[in-house]
């Protein structure tokens, strides 16, 4: 069924100190897990901690409806990464992220997907407020 299907790439990861808004209230991504965490973790062949999760969602860009909503969570994937990091400073906010983690950004008044490292100055990033 559509509503089984995991959704995973290891390709872009934040650091523990992230927040993350929920439904529930907004947590730093570490906090996240624990507040989760339950003897059904799994731990892959490469590592990645993965434990599923119910009755949580997470606040995230809608392509569809080009609008910021709350989505569903199925699972909460740890791990540790030797990639690049960048930090991205927005006005008095900042988030540090792999130099892959996906970004959405306006740059010539156009929304774009791009990695971090790719992100030019003068490109408006879309952050919470």
């Amino acid at each position: 069924k559509k509503e089984d299907i995991i959704k995973y790439q290891d390709t872009d990861s934040y650091v523990g100190d992230t927040q993350v808004v929920t439904d529930k209230g907004t947590f730093d991504a570490e906090s996240l897990w624990f507040e989760y965490q339950s003897p059904d973790q799994v731990v892959t062949t490469f590592g990645h901690d993965i434990q599923k999760v119910s009755n949580l969602s997470v606040m995230a860009y809608d392509k569809e409806s080009d609008k910021i909503k709350f989505r569903s969570v199925k699972n909460l994937i740890r791990h540790k990464v030797s990639k690049g990091k960048y930090k991205i400073n927005v006005g008095n906010k900042s988030i540090t992220m792999t130099e892959d983690h996906g970004c959405m950004i306006f740059r010539d008044g156009e929304m774009l997907r791009v990695s971090a490292k790719d992100i030019k100055k003068g490109d408006k990033v879309m952050i919470r407020k």
